[in-house]
């Protein structure tokens, strides 16, 4: 949601590495988020004893080591053209 509403602002107008610089900082902010939640499971679990949290916490570590960003998917989430996303292979 926050990913793609900062990347609209990006696509299209400015050269490839503000574009590049923009993706860098909504994924970063996006991993920010996840990192964010994964640890409140864990000082939750800490405080409570819940099995729940630990489970959660575990899974969003699952997601926040599936986030690796690709050539796709930064093409694909800043519709890049085939030239620009050539340079950055």
């Amino acid at each position: 949601m926050f990913f793609e509403k900062f990347l609209e602002s990006y696509r299209g107008k400015y050269p490839l590495s503000h574009k590049l610089t923009g993706y860098r900082v909504a994924y970063l902010a996006r991993l920010a988020m996840l990192e964010f939640a994964a640890l409140f499971c864990l000082i939750v679990t800490f405080l409570s004893g819940s099995l729940l949290t630990i489970v959660l916490a575990a899974g969003m570590s699952v997601i926040l080591a599936l986030q690796r960003p690709s050539v796709a998917s930064i093409t694909e989430a800043l519709q890049l053209s085939r030239e620009e996303a050539a340079q950055i292979t």
